[in-house]
């Protein structure tokens, strides 16, 4: 499934979604509040390399250092998680994160429009399930 799909099937209200493919699970992690975008180790590898992005600059900044060490945190919070189910709740506040995936920031907005109509799961650190509610 790649990004595009989901924010597809969300909109076409389908359910259940599972979500399995890596990108995509960092992706809607990111996104929840469940991930801390403001970690000390973020924090300081920003500040340390001087290119500390915060809030909607963010969105339209092309630093690929940045992107690679914000995905690395996703990924580091997501397989440090030790206790299933979570639910997850999105939220628009985590936007920026999206461009780390996506060039088509639509779709992220889309997905995150479309998640309040569903109950998001993380299974385990290898499965999303999103079931309407």
């Amino acid at each position: 499934m790649t990004i595009t799909e989901l924010a597809a099937a969300m909109a076409a209200k389908e359910t259940p979604i599972t979500i399995t493919e890596p990108a995509l699970l960092d992706l809607v992690f990111g996104l929840s509040t469940h991930f801390n975008q403001n970690s000390l180790r973020s924090m300081a590898s920003g500040a340390l390399t001087g290119m500390f992005v915060s809030g909607p600059s963010a969105a339209s900044a092309s630093m690929p250092y940045m992107q690679s060490k914000q995905v690395e945190d996703i990924e580091k919070q997501l397989q440090k998680t030790k206790r299933f189910p979570i639910g997850l709740t999105l939220t628009e506040n985590h936007l920026p994160i999206g461009t780390h995936f996506t060039q088509d920031i639509d779709q992220v907005r889309a997905i995150l429009a479309a998640a309040p109509e569903y109950l998001i799961t993380l299974v385990s650190a290898h499965q999303i399930v999103l079931d309407r509610k």
